[in-house]
């Protein structure tokens, strides 16, 4: 069928496409061994940014549950009293405020606004108190002249306020319904 040579006349011809074929197949195959070393290096790069994205992750979680003070001691006062004030301000309040009897009830809601600004108040003052303690080394406890004229102007400032509701009529004479939350009866 090939002649005497055995492909006889289709060697030469069909020898440039075996070589050329062979050609695509190692570039082809080369361009994949390189791909997938680019791939590995790449998945390398990644885990080591996971593994250092977790250990500042741990590192951020350890230092919301835990403080440290400046030459890495475990300072339990700041925890506890960190920890104190988000039950006691944020997730108190929070879960007060999902019950729909503590929102339609003004007394009730009128206590869990009043943990809401304590918790701003203490924010504040863990802030520059603590602040101010940290940065001096000293701590500062107030004399009984400051406690008597921090009252005397909380003092004087309701006074203020009882007699302007007497003499200026900001709130209203009558007492309010029963049921203060009740809907407009056009909106009904």
């Amino acid at each position: 069928m090939f002649g005497k040579g055995g492909l006889g006349g289709v060697y030469p011809v069909v020898l440039p496409f075996l070589v050329v074929a062979l050609a695509m197949l190692f570039g082809f195959c080369r361009a994949q061994h390189h791909e997938r070393e680019s791939l590995r290096e790449e998945l390398e790069q990644l885990q080591a940014t996971i593994r250092q994205r977790e250990k500042e992750r741990d590192s951020a979680l350890q230092e919301l549950f835990l403080r440290f003070s400046e030459d890495g001691k475990l300072n339990k006062e700041k925890s506890l009293l960190f920890w104190f004030e988000i039950a006691m301000f944020v997730i108190a309040p929070v879960f007060l405020l999902s019950q729909s009897k503590v929102r339609n009830n003004p007394n009730a809601l009128y206590g869990t606004c009043a943990l809401v600004a304590m918790g701003f108040m203490a924010n504040r003052l863990n802030v520059s108190i603590t602040a101010f303690q940290a940065s001096s080394g000293y701590y500062y406890i107030p004399k009984w002249t400051e406690f008597a004229l921090t009252l005397a102007t909380v003092t004087a400032a309701g006074v203020a306020f009882h007699y302007a509701v007497i003499y200026l009529e900001i709130l209203p004479r009558s007492i309010p319904a029963k049921n203060w939350m009740t809907r407009h009866p056009a909106a009904a």
